[in-house]
């Protein structure tokens, strides 16, 4: 297949699959796949190169096997260079990018400026791979929102038993009590962003905390509930109740 220049995007060229996925892991050596429609993690692989050749979600492989897991794909799919995660982040649980769900939306009282409702640390955990998905397996541990410390951390039950853990019960990190680093700078660009994002009221932010500060990964219109409210209901903060009573997510008795 000869390369041709795209009408739509006349910088970028139509390439073979196998000739994309060794030029960009030449140049990018960790990156990610995920569907382009999707949720859950469902679909995302992990993709890297190194001296030892191909990994695929941490597994050796080759760069036909991932070819052809790419070509027979049945939806689209984007393809992402890895960010470097903070060293605090990393011991967490170094196996998974451990990232952070802060949850704004318009405070209806105050010309509709945008305030965080909570924000959560997911992690990784050997249940989950390399993601860190609260379906999953992973954990969800509370991030005080005047401090950024952590609090104990659960993840989505197997029965009716919610499991707590101060420390990674893989690992043995600490997780209670550890301060997530650049955390005024992380409230500061999800803040900014959502004031930039106005028409969006309601927004799920996925954050990776680089070494050198917070990068948004995505965002959500779809915030996950049962990762935000296993520490507590929402409706506890009037602002947030006045919210969703007059979006009609709430109906008042």
């Amino acid at each position: 297949m000869q390369p041709r220049t795209s009408p739509w995007l006349p910088d970028v060229t139509h390439q073979p699959t196998a000739q994309f996925l060794e030029k960009t892991l030449s140049e990018r050596p960790h990156i990610f796949a995920k569907p382009l429609h999707g949720a859950e993690a469902n679909g995302v692989r992990s993709i890297r190169r190194d001296q030892n050749g191909y990994r695929i979600d941490g597994s050796a492989t080759t760069l036909d096997e991932i070819t052809a897991w790419v070509e027979s794909f049945h939806k689209p799919l984007l393809f992402e260079a890895a960010v470097p995660q903070h060293e605090v982040q990393s011991a967490l649980n170094p196996e998974a990018t451990n990232t952070i769900r802060v949850l704004t939306m318009p405070d209806l009282d105050k010309d509709h400026e945008p305030f965080i409702a909570r924000a959560v640390h997911r992690i990784g955990t050997s249940r989950s791979g390399h993601v860190d998905n609260w379906t999953k397996g992973g954990l969800s541990a509370a991030v005080d929102l005047e401090t950024g410390q952590l609090s104990q951390a659960s993840r989505l039950p197997e029965d009716n038993e919610l499991e707590w853990f101060s420390h990674h019960p893989d690992t043995g990190s600490a997780i209670e009590g550890i301060t997530v680093p650049f955390w005024e700078e992380t409230k500061k660009l999800v803040l900014d962003g959502a004031r930039k994002l106005g028409f969006l009221e309601y927004i799920g932010w996925d954050i990776i905390i680089s070494p050198t500060g917070p990068v948004i990964l995505e965002a959500n219109i779809n915030s996950g509930m049962n990762v935000l409210q296993v520490h507590g209901p929402l409706l506890a903060d009037p602002r947030v109740k006045r919210y969703y009573t007059a979006r009609g997510a709430v109906v008042e008795s």
